[in-house]
């Protein structure tokens, strides 16, 4: 009686959240004043992307914002390869493009936020666009992330989308980073910011350096983007925004493996433990909702309880998830797959604790570095995979 008890009110308090989602969606309201604001700074930190810089600054470019009102900050974060010069030749030729070199390591600031806070501290916009540099941006993308700032707008966050293919490792993996999106997105609506992606992430030049940028979590491998977005928001200097609009989503690449998907994930996972108390207690209810749905059926047999109670609470989370992805699908003008959904409904229960676990208490690799528990190790900052 007690674990089907445990089945019915898991199941229940996951209903429960994503119509919190769902309801946190409606609620987002997009202020447009068409006005231009006076200067963009775009901040590309980037490392050993000699192969994709290029096409980024192409999509730059291309931006319909004024070109005297735009300026890309290209910030190489110590790369192996031929990032630094490939960028530096498309500067050459554009006098808005900028090359810095990051500054040496500190073990006060973890090696990517000290390339942002360089190229941040360098600019001269009024708006700061942070874009990773294997990012494709599309024509209007500046000009879309930047008009809301001429209300009382602090900072704004948008889509990170992942190029529409056909085959199912990158429908899963659209899906679930989809579903992360949107529950950032509808935290947004009920102005309780948490989470974003910093791969298209806008703020106030004056409030980052007002409120200190990074310090607090400077030393977090991640953190970049929901951290500050939290950081900001408890400023108070002004509202933050989640903009809708698909034509203000960039592209990116999908992961080249799972082995990559997972490292990805787990580096996410890695700046949980800065996250406020109320969602810790979201994180953790949802921790213990996977392991009961992973451990359904040996846990029937040990605890003789009825095989369909994990059955009917796997069965509600599928719905809900159905619920909120195609909502998802929809607001972002894709084609829904249903291969995909039933791929990602089902890895989330798989994959979730066991990187929950790992980011806060393990090590993981990503750009040639390894990190434990969200902090670069000593002697790593050089080390190569």
């Amino acid at each position: 009686m007690i674990p089907a008890l445990l089945y019915l009110l898991l199941a229940i308090a996951y209903s429960l959240f994503i119509v919190w989602i769902l309801q946190g969606l409606r609620r987002i309201r997009m202020p447009w004043s068409g006005e231009i604001v006076k200067k963009v700074s775009v901040i590309i930190a980037t490392r050993d992307e000699e192969q994709n810089i290029p096409f980024s600054l192409g999509t730059l470019l291309k931006q319909s914002h004024p070109r005297t009102h735009l300026e890309i900050i290209v910030v190489d974060d110590h790369s192996s390869d031929r990032t630094r010069s490939v960028a530096e030749g498309i500067a050459a030729k554009f006098p808005m493009i900028r090359v810095l070199a990051a500054p040496s390591f500190s073990s006060s600031i973890a090696p990517k936020k000290a390339a942002l806070a360089a190229g941040i501290g360098a600019a001269s916009g009024e708006i700061i666009l942070t874009l990773d540099a294997d990012c494709a941006a599309p024509s209007g993308w500046v000009e879309k992330m930047s008009a809301p700032f001429a209300g009382d707008i602090t900072a704004a966050a948008s889509w990170v989308l992942i190029p529409e293919e056909k085959s199912l490792p990158t429908q899963i993996e659209f899906l679930d980073a989809l579903a992360l999106q949107l529950i950032g997105a509808a935290a947004i609506g009920w102005e309780k910011p948490f989470l974003a992606n910093g791969a298209n992430l806008a703020f106030r030049r004056r409030t980052f350096q007002k409120i200190g940028g990074y310090e607090g979590f400077a030393y977090m491998g991640s953190g970049d983007d929901d951290l500050l977005l939290q950081k900001l928001h408890a400023d108070g200097d002004g509202r933050i925004l989640f903009n809708t609009d698909p034509e203000s989503a960039v592209t990116t690449l999908p992961c080249k493996s799972w082995r990559d998907f997972f490292r990805q994930r787990i580096r996410w996972s890695s700046k949980a433990a800065f996250y406020p108390t109320w969602i810790k207690a979201i994180e953790g209810a949802a921790f213990v909702h996977y392991v009961t749905l992973l451990l359904g059926i040996p846990l029937a047999l040990l605890l003789s309880f009825p095989l369909w109670v994990p059955l009917l609470a796997l069965l509600c989370k599928m719905t809900c998830d159905y619920l909120l992805l195609h909502k998802g699908v929809r607001m972002v003008r894709r084609s829904w797959s249903w291969p995909g959904f039933f791929g990602a409904s089902l890895l989330h229960i798989a994959y979730i604790p066991v990187i929950g676990l790992i980011g806060q208490f393990g090590r993981f690799e990503w750009k040639g570095r390894t990190y434990r528990q969200g902090r670069l190790e000593k002697n790593a900052a050089t080390k190569r995979v």
